[in-house]
């Protein structure tokens, strides 16, 4: 699944009208949810993740390449 996150982040930043140079994304970190991720929501510090019959995950994003988790 995280090989086409970068596929997902190229289309949805250019339906918002970024231009955006593929090979300057880079993954600076991850969380892997015990469930499957079906939609995200950002909001500040936070990513709040449905995560299939898991429920909801709270997720702080403030340091990328910390640990997260909430």
């Amino acid at each position: 699944m995280r090989k086409y996150t970068k596929f997902l982040l190229i289309a949805i930043l250019s339906l918002l009208g970024l231009n955006v140079d593929a090979q300057e994304i880079r993954e600076v970190g991850f969380y892997d949810t015990p469930g499957r991720s079906i939609a995200v929501a950002l909001l500040g510090d936070y990513a709040y993740v449905a995560d299939y019959n898991r429920g909801l995950r709270v997720i702080n994003i403030s340091n990328p390449a910390g640990s997260g988790g909430g």
